[in-house]
């Protein structure tokens, strides 16, 4: 059921004047950069709840359709001529009357916006942005649904301005659920982040191992629009958290970790519009047939990085004939904790990762390794390709050259 508010269009002194606020003419079409316009956005929502707290304040309001409140109040289809009206306070005060009706003014509206002059889609495409703006997730978006109708099909100034309205409402909201994620503990924004082996800064949503948050906070994460990437840690790994996921705009790197999965779950993934890098590390998801299923489902471009999974070798190589043109990296999860130079005819260690295995055995930088375990070592694949067989804490010996003398190194695997 919608709210709405009935102003009384007559009345000689304006509403916003009576109430305190102050109203100036609907704002053409923003061209200012991004920054200004999210300054811009929050403004005018704030303006916006200052015309609706207005309406209470003046003792004309709330009324909901259908229930007898004093006179009976105007038809919104009516009311939506009088923007076209020569008189600025009559345009004015049926703007304010179309914004407290709510959902029941948002056909008109976008009638309106398809069949009027230009000053008329204008105005009609303001209210309807401010209605939009007013919108929260988990509900009906009535207004966003017209706006997105008007993009898609209405006339060239319609679809231009609802295209521009539609831009601007993004921000607002992804600014909106940025705030509200952080308040429930989920890390938002510009991250240093490794996926696979490589470390960059991500956009990017991040679930801690010990997120707890209520399903109502995820009906924000699908206005989250700036984000490219998520990573789900431990048991924040939820079906719940999946869906919403499943659900953002713009997502095309997923990340779990340490994680129980069911592959119920991991097909919520599905319903992005794809998944360039997937990567599972210590996931336990099983290697039944129906697990190997869910991961064919899902729409993988690029990528899928499995590391200390329940799978083995024979269920990847079923993978790679399933997924034909997707690269599939398979590791046990043992992680060594070097840096090479993978074009260099000989595998030499640029840098040890402090803390890791590598630093623990004392490797150091210049020294060349020739064999890893029982396999001998030329380049850096081969090195790489050699640690993918081992599970962490497997103990084994590598063997380096250091100032022209051979040494053979115990050495104890660890995880990333």
């Amino acid at each position: 059921m919608s709210a709405r508010f009935e102003i009384d269009g007559n009345s000689p002194a304006p509403l916003a004047k009576r109430a305190g606020a102050t109203l100036t003419e609907p704002p053409r079409r923003d061209t200012r950069p991004s920054a200004a316009r999210s300054w811009r956005s929050r403004a005018r929502t704030a303006a916006v709840a200052v015309v609706l707290g207005a309406a209470t304040m003046a003792g004309i309001g709330p009324r909901v359709a259908g229930q007898e409140v004093g006179r009976e109040p105007l038809d919104p289809g009516e009311i939506v001529l009088q923007l076209a009206h020569p008189s600025y306070q009559r345009r004015e005060v049926a703007s304010r009357q179309l914004l407290a009706a709510g959902d029941e003014a948002v056909a008109p509206l976008e009638a309106a916006a398809r069949e009027g002059d230009l000053e008329l889609v204008e105005r009609a495409s303001v209210i309807l942005q401010d209605l939009a703006t007013l919108e929260t997730p988990g509900e009906a978006t009535v207004a966003w649904d017209a706006l997105t109708r008007l993009e898609k099909t209405g006339p060239g100034a319609a679809s231009s301005r609802a295209n521009a309205a539609k831009t601007i409402i993004r921000e607002e909201r992804n600014e909106r659920a940025r705030t509200r994620l952080e308040l429930a503990g989920v890390a938002v924004g510009f991250q240093e982040l490794t996926l696979g082996s490589e470390m960059n800064v991500w956009n990017a949503i991040r679930f801690p191992a010990d997120w707890s948050g209520s399903e109502k906070v995820l009906e924000w994460l699908p206005w989250i629009y700036e984000s490219s990437m998520v990573v789900i840690e431990g048991a924040s790994a939820t079906p719940q958290v999946l869906d919403a996921v499943g659900r953002m705009p713009n997502v095309r790197e997923v990340q779990i970790r340490d994680a129980e999965l069911s592959a119920a779950a991991l097909e919520s993934l599905a319903e992005l519009s794809r998944i360039d890098t997937l990567e599972l590390l210590f996931v336990e998801i099983g290697d039944a047939p129906e697990d190997l299923a869910a991961l064919t489902e899902l729409p993988l471009r690029h990528r899928l990085i499995l590391t200390g999974t329940e799978f083995d070798e024979t269920a990847v190589e079923a993978l790679r004939k399933q997924l034909p043109g997707l690269e599939i990296t398979f590791s046990r999860g043992g992680f060594l904790g070097v840096q090479c130079k993978p074009m260099d005819l000989a595998c030499v260690i640029q840098q040890v990762v402090p803390g890791s295995a590598a630093d623990r055995a004392q490797l150091q930088p210049q020294d060349v390794i020739v064999k890893f375990g029982d396999h001998p070592v030329q380049q850096f694949l081969d090195l790489q390709q050699a640690v993918r067989r081992y599970t962490p804490k497997d103990k084994l010996e590598v063997t380096v050259i250091r100032n022209g003398q051979e040494l053979v190194l115990p050495i104890q695997l660890g995880r990333q």
